[in-house]
C-alpha cells in the first residue's frame, strides 16, 4: 500500500513558508527524455523541464547540508514516482530517484532539524507518512542493488562512490551518511570527549594533499596509490596513524542480505562496485581511535559523529 500524501496546494500552508512543490510536482509525471539527462551528474544544463526539476528538487532539499521539512512531503510522492519507473522498467531513472532519496535522507536525523518549534507542530501523519514512506524505500532499495547488480558494476568511480552514500541514508546510519557526504568520504573531524577542552583533532584521509602543511594538533598521514604511508608534509615513508587501529577487513563477509552491520555491508558494496578505495578509508572510519592525552578509546565515527552533534546543538 502507498503512502498518502498531502495535496500539493496545502504544501505552503502547513510549513509557512515557500516550498518547492511544483518541481515535485513536475516530477510526479514521468516524461522520456534523452539518454543524456538521465546521468547522475550532468555536464550540461538540463535540456528538460523534467530533468530541470530534478535538479530544482535535489539543490532545494539539500543546499549547504541543510534540513528541509519539504522532505516530509515529499517522501510519500517520491515512493510513488519511483514505482511508476520501476513499472516502466527505466533504470537509470530508478538509479536517480534511489540517489535523490538517499541524498535528501542524509540530512534527516535530530540535531539537522533546524527548527524545534516546527519539529514539535507538525502534524503526526505527516511524520507517520514519511516514516512509511522510508520503510517501503528501504526494501525497494535492497531489491534495486539485487535485481540490477551487475549494471551498477558498470559505474565509475565517482558515481559508484556517490550513489554508494546514498544507498548507505537509506539503509545504514543517517549521522554517518551525513558525515561521509559532508567530507566526500575524505576524512572527519574528531574530538576526545573525555578529555575537557581540548582542542580539535582533524584526521583527513585524502591521498590527493600529501605536501599540505597540518594545521591540527597531531599529524596527517595520507597513502599513495601503492599503499606507503606518508606523513603530511614529509616524503619519507611512515606508518598508519599510531592513534588509529584500523578496523578489520569484512570484505568478503557480507551475505548480501542483511543489512544489519553497516561496516560489513557499505565496505563489500563499495568493494564490488569497483571503489575498494572507500572499502579501505572505512576502516578508519570503524577503527578505534586512542586519545594521546587520556588514554581513552572510541569508534572514530562514534567521535566524528559526537563532535558534529557539540558543533550543532547549540543552533537547536
Amino acid at each position: 500500500m502507498m503512502p498518502k500524501k498531502i495535496p500539493f496546494h496545502k504544501w505552503n500552508d502547513i510549513l509557512g513558508f515557500q516550498t518547492a512543490q511544483e518541481s515535485v510536482e513536475i516530477l510526479f509525471y514521468p516524461v522520456e527524455v534523452p539518454d543524456s539527462e538521465k546521468e547522475l551528474f550532468l555536464h550540461h544544463k538540463p535540456l528538460s523541464r523534467y530533468r530541470q526539476a530534478y535538479e530544482d528538487v535535489l539543490s532545494n532539499f539539500i543546499t549547504m547540508g541543510e534540513f528541509t521539512y519539504e522532505l516530509y512531503l515529499a517522501t510519500p510522492y517520491f515512493v510513488e514516482i519511483y514505482e511508476k519507473w520501476k513499472q516502466k522498467q527505466d533504470f537509470q531513472w530508478q538509479f536517480l530517484f534511489v540517489s535523490l532519496i538517499g541524498a535528501c535522507l542524509a540530512t534527516d536525523f535530530p540535531y539537522n532539524h533546524f527548527s524545534k518549534k516546527l519539529n514539535e507542530s507538525l502534524p503526526k501523519e505527516i511524520i507517520e507518512n514519511h516514516l512509511y514512506s522510508v520503510k517501503i524505500m528501504q526494501e525497494q532499495t535492497k531489491a534495486f542493488i539485487s535485481d540490477h547488480f551487475e549494471k551498477l558494476k558498470q559505474l565509475n568511480h565517482t558515481e559508484a562512490q556517490y550513489f554508494c552514500q546514498c544507498l548507505f541514508a537509506i539503509l545504514g546510519d543517517r549521522e554517518a551518511s551525513y558525515i561521509f557526504f559532508l567530507r566526500n568520504f575524505n576524512g572527519c573531524s574528531i574530538v576526545c570527549p573525555y578529555c575537557i577542552d581540548s582542542d580539535e583533532i582533524c584526521y583527513e584521509f585524502d591521498w590527493n594533499k600529501i605536501n599540505e602543511e597540518s594545521t591540527c594538533k597531531l599529524p596527517f598521514h595520507y597513502s599513495d596509490a601503492a599503499g606507503h604511508w606518508y606523513m603530511r608534509g614529509d616524503k619519507s615513508i611512515c606508518k598508519p596513524p599510531k592513534e588509529i587501529c584500523l578496523a578489520p577487513s569484512a570484505i568478503g563477509q557480507w551475505d548480501w542480505k542483511s543489512y544489519d552491520n553497516d561496516y560489513v555491508w557499505f565496505s563489500n558494496l563499495l568493494y564490488f562496485l569497483g571503489n575498494e578505495e572507500s572499502a579501505k578509508k572505512l576502516s578508519y572510519y570503524y577503527g578505534v581511535f586512542t586519545c594521546p592525552n587520556c588514554g581513552k578509546t572510541s569508534i572514530v565515527m562514534d567521535l566524528a559523529k559526537y563532535t558534529m552533534i557539540q558543533n550543532t546543538e547549540s543552533d537547536l
